[in-house]
Parts: C-alpha cells; sequence; structure tokens
C-alpha cells in the first residue's frame, strides 16, 4: 500500500461521511422534503459513472472508497424516494 492508496481511502471516508450523516438524519426525522430528488439522483449518477472509470484503470483502493460513497448515496436517494410516495399518502 502506497502514500496514494492511503490518501484514496482517507477521501473515501471522508466522502462517505457526509451521505452516512445525512442517511441518518432522514431516518431520525421520517422526512427527506429538503433534498431534492434531482440533485441526489445527479450525484448517484455522477458517482456511479465515477466507479466505472475507476474500474477500468483499475485503482482498487479509490474504487472501494467510491463503492462505499455510492452505496451510501442508494441509501439516501431510496429514503428519499420512500418518504417522497409516503408524504403523498
Amino acid at each position: 500500500m502506497n502514500a496514494a492508496d492511503i490518501l484514496f481511502f482517507a477521501a473515501g471516508i471522508i466522502l462517505g461521511i457526509a451521505p452516512a450523516l445525512q442517511a441518518h438524519r432522514i431516518w431520525r426525522i421520517k422526512s427527506a422534503h429538503e433534498l431534492s430528488f434531482l440533485t441526489v439522483a445527479g450525484i448517484v449518477a455522477g458517482v456511479s459513472l465515477n466507479g466505472v472509470a475507476i474500474f477500468l484503470i483499475g485503482q482498487a483502493s479509490l474504487f472501494i472508497a467510491n463503492s462505499l460513497s455510492l452505496l451510501i448515496w442508494l441509501i439516501v436517494l431510496f429514503q428519499k424516494v420512500y418518504y417522497m410516495y409516503k408524504e403523498r399518502l
């Protein structure tokens, strides 16, 4: 493991914290009204495409960090859709 790998893992942890905090807040207050669906969907799409590019260049440590971030953003997107439909009922 070289210095770049350590930086990639650190960046992945930092990038994973923000959506994790958002997911926790949505779960706690049972609402995602203040989030824009298009913004969250755009972030998920961007992180997904970034993951494909990282996979193609073969950078394993960055791919793992990006995958963690993608997983958490997918949870936030699911919460947004769930509460968006729940609030309509």
